[in-house]
């Protein structure tokens, strides 16, 4: 059974009669051939975050060798590691060496694979990279209320640290202040809101 990169080596018998002649040639003779192979392991795809919830993948070609077809594979969500599970992205296979995968749900990580293809077979995938689409705001660890006076009225402020932003600039805080059974809302607030009686001043 031949395989890739085996020295083909070229037989004929004829037979004449009772006569049977035999060409062969060996592996310094001119009629040996050698197998084409399956393409290297592409080492170089990259992910990257795009608009819109998307994501860029780009690769580039093993060892510069042209005309190969490309199968690239993704995790949708599902398991991670060594149980990620892969569907691909790609079909029929491609051309190109980039992809944009949108449509992509925040706070989900995405992994993503990609193997050559020429006519000896496919090459091995490349290592699985992985990219997560802007999430939601954490909650802030730290709030600070300090009692203040303010026209000789009682008065309070409250104030934040940096909270992460999920990947995206925050625009704005939405604020609620439980007194009593008073519930008071305000949005549209920097990281400091100041209050006095029943009137609040945002800045």
């Amino acid at each position: 059974m031949l395989t890739t990169d085996d020295d083909v080596v070229a037989k004929i018998n004829v037979q004449y009669s009772s006569y049977i002649v035999t060409y062969e040639t060996d592996a310094d003779g001119y009629d040996v051939a050698k197998l084409g192979s399956k393409p290297k392991k592409v080492t170089t795809l990259t992910v990257s975050k795009a608009p819109n919830s998307s994501i860029d993948v780009t690769w580039n070609a093993p060892s510069n060798e042209h005309n190969l077809q490309y199968e690239l594979v993704w995790n949708n969500g599902v398991g991670d590691g060594d149980n990620a599970q892969y569907v691909p992205l790609t079909q029929p296979y491609t051309f190109a060496l980039k992809y944009n995968r949108g449509n992509l749900r925040p706070g989900k990580t995405y992994m993503f694979k990609v193997r050559a293809i020429n006519s000896c077979g496919s090459g091995e995938f490349s290592d699985a990279q992985t990219l997560s689409i802007n999430t939601a705001p954490k909650r802030p660890d730290i709030i600070e209320i300090l009692s203040q006076s303010y026209k000789d009225e009682c008065g309070f402020n409250v104030k934040w640290g940096v909270v992460d932003d999920g990947g995206l600039d925050i625009t704005n805080y939405y604020i609620q202040i439980i007194g009593g059974t008073t519930v008071t809302e305000r949005g549209n607030v920097d990281m400091e809101l100041d209050g006095c009686s029943d009137n609040l001043e945002t800045r």
